[in-house]
């Protein structure tokens, strides 16, 4: 933190460290907020899980006050093997990717299932019986809460029906997120990485019907909001048990951005052997495939240097969203040195295999 003044004898301009080299906090005195690396074969990037003490620094508990890099006590006392001399890039290194960084990582995708709603299968679990529709309240490109709800709460029925664009009939029974049989389901705002995110509202449930088409209407009390349709999918086990390759297209990839950007990238991907259906009309529309469980990762195409790496493990950071429209990601630019070329691939997790797809799409990071 004071920078040019730190150094081997001195902690600031002014003070010497109490223990030559550095003060710091042990193991024990700390939560386990000390952590190990081994390095096979020397040259490789340390990564370390640092979210206890960033947690504590937050809330105001600790001080923050760094983190040292040090051997252990063992090697440094000379009785494990030999030291060899390990060098990292400071913070104002000339090579933008070796900076040291604290990355936050988490999970922000969302999964509004309109477009790949499957009626309730006995085949199933009861949690995969569950689908989740998204209310998006969206006006003049902002999203705002819808004013006058009590507590955010809303509710949404299910009709078979519709007339002039209302609904008619009675309500369908479905079943709730507890298992319970009802006309409607109570539900409010999206609650993502435990915070109530502005505008956007969701409804779980599962629901058996034969009808081809379902309306849902959003209402509270005698005020409804909104009404739409969406057409469920019946679930068979199949026959065989094969990974069906696919083509994918970033629809709405620029070929340049620069790093104060943040463009929402669209996927468009269906399965190579898709077969039409052509009837006596002049074109096909091709359908999108929502694709349940899709990662990206942004490497730099002049050395291959991973920027952000497929989040696959415990943290899905780098996890596709998807809604009616197909998978989709945010991707904040600012991370990426101005000047490169940099490429984009995908990865689907299909019939329990990571299996990385054959495309990159590239693009350009320029000075804004």
């Amino acid at each position: 933190k004071d920078i040019d003044e730190c150094n081997w004898v001195k902690r600031t301009s002014g003070a010497t460290w109490n223990g030559t080299g550095s003060d710091y906090f042990t193991a024990q005195a700390t939560n386990n907020f000390s952590g190990s690396v081994l390095f096979p074969n020397g040259n490789e990037d340390m990564e370390i899980d640092v979210t206890p003490a960033v947690e504590d620094w937050i809330a105001g508990t600790r001080n923050n006050y760094g983190f040292i890099i040090k051997n252990t006590d063992s090697a440094i006392s000379g009785n494990v093997g030999s030291l060899f001399t390990k060098r990292f890039h400071a913070r104002s290194t000339e090579f933008f990717m070796k900076r040291p960084v604290l990355e936050a990582q988490w999970d922000d995708s969302t999964k509004d299932q309109r477009a790949n709603f499957f009626l309730s299968s006995s085949v199933l679990s009861a949690a995969d019986n569950l689908n989740t529709l998204f209310l998006y309240n969206r006006f003049r490109g902002n999203l705002t809460n819808i004013s006058g709800l009590t507590n955010d709460a809303l509710s949404v029925s299910f009709y078979t029906a519709s007339s002039g664009g209302a609904p008619i009939g009675s309500p369908v029974i479905v079943t709730d997120a507890t298992g319970s049989s009802v006309t409607k389901i109570e539900c409010g705002r999206e609650i993502n990485n435990g915070v109530r995110s502005t505008g956007i509202y969701t409804a779980s449930f599962a629901i058996t019907s034969s009808d081809a088409t379902l309306f849902d209407v959003w209402f509270t009390g005698s005020t409804e909001f909104f009404t739409r349709s969406f057409k469920p999918q019946s679930y068979t086990p199949n026959l065989e048990d094969r990974t069906e390759p696919y083509f994918n297209k970033i629809i709405n990839l620029k070929p340049t951005y620069n790093r104060l950007e943040k463009p929402r990238l669209r996927v468009f991907a269906r399965p190579k052997r898709w077969q039409p259906t052509i009837y006596t009309v002049a074109s096909v529309d091709v359908e999108n495939t929502v694709v349940e469980d899709a990662y990206y990762k942004i490497f730099r195409i002049e050395d291959n240097i991973e920027v952000i790496s497929y989040g696959t493990g415990t943290m899905k950071y780098s996890r596709l969203s998807y809604d009616v429209s197909g998978n989709y990601f945010d991707l904040d630019m600012s991370p990426l040195e101005a000047g490169y070329s940099y490429g984009i691939q995908l990865a689907y997790y299909l019939q329990g295999q990571y299996k990385e797809q054959a495309e990159i799409f590239k693009f350009r990071i320029e000075e804004p």
